[in-house]
């Protein structure tokens, strides 16, 4: 059989910049138990997680050396939501379907220990420098029983950025879109901040957040006030855009939540920006998180 070349295509003369973090990137995994109500990806890639073997990864890793632009260093080991590689859910002909909706089902036991595995094993392969998680975790799915191995990949496999996507402060907004309303945000900051202190590393925690959400009118200044408070990085904001198969599109669309509640919509351009202008416009210093 014949391997992708992980090279850009002979037509390109120059230097692909978007090639770079993916060149020698695996794919762990794919589908996403969550039911945000702004994402398609349980449409497309399913909310069954299929994962691929350790000996499937780390085989596809062993030929990385022998390439003779691989430099030593794996970017990212992932894919949607890195936690849920390996996960499998426990129980059958579930009705609800709510498997990380409100907080994490407890059909779902392994938590991010499969994750930790895989990077480890990567680590030890002849010729593999650093291995990296350049994905994604979701912060609120994250369970006290999960923070040894939280610390070890941050001690080993963080380069120096951790990237989150709480998406809004706002507990109100966070509920329709169904997304980490049970989540502690700033106790997570505050045992992220005594992690990294505690083995003597310096990182940063990079949110992604999401502006103009249906029903969120006048709750963005949340997320300023919350980056303010903790120093946090506040360049990756998204204004929310209206996606095909979405409930958050529908709510776009009608003015009304999936519960059949009246709420107000962001649809002018000059009230969609304000909330990231707010934001954004009056510093973009980036600090640690301390």
């Amino acid at each position: 059989k014949t391997g992708f070349n992980r090279r850009s295509h002979p037509i390109y003369q120059e230097e692909i910049p978007a090639l770079v973090p993916v060149q020698f990137s695996i794919i762990s995994h794919r589908g996403c138990v969550g039911a945000c109500t702004f994402c398609s990806l349980s449409v497309h890639q399913g909310r069954v997680i299929r994962s691929r073997s350790e000996d499937s990864i780390l085989e596809e890793l062993k030929g990385f050396p022998s390439h003779p632009d691989f430099k030593g260093t794996v970017p990212d080991i992932g894919g949607p939501s890195v936690n849920m590689y390996g996960w499998k859910c426990v129980q059958s002909n579930c009705a609800e379907k709510k498997c990380a909706t409100e907080k994490l089902c407890s059909g779902f036991g392994m938590g991010l220990k499969p994750l930790a595995e895989i990077l480890k094993k990567a680590s030890n392969i002849n010729g593999i420098k650093h291995v990296f998680l350049g994905s994604g975790l979701r912060f609120d799915l994250i369970r006290s029983e999960d923070w040894e191995d939280l610390e070890y990949i941050v001690r080993n496999h963080v380069s120096g950025q951790l990237k989150i996507a709480p998406e809004h402060v706002d507990k109100t907004v966070l509920r329709l879109m169904r997304k980490g309303q049970n989540g502690n945000f700033e106790d997570f900051i505050k045992r992220f901040s005594h992690l990294v202190q505690k083995n003597g590393k310096k990182a940063f925690l990079v949110p992604y957040f999401m502006t103009s959400f249906p029903g969120g009118a006048g709750k963005d200044k949340l997320i300023h006030d919350f980056v303010k408070q903790f120093g946090l990085v506040h360049q990756q904001i998204q204004e929310f855009t209206p996606t095909p198969s979405t409930l958050a599109t529908a709510m776009y669309s009608t003015n009304l939540t999936f519960d059949g509640d009246s709420i107000n919509v962001q649809k002018k351009i000059s009230e969609r920006r304000q909330g990231r202008n707010f934001i954004q416009g009056n510093s973009r210093i980036l600090k640690l998180v301390k």
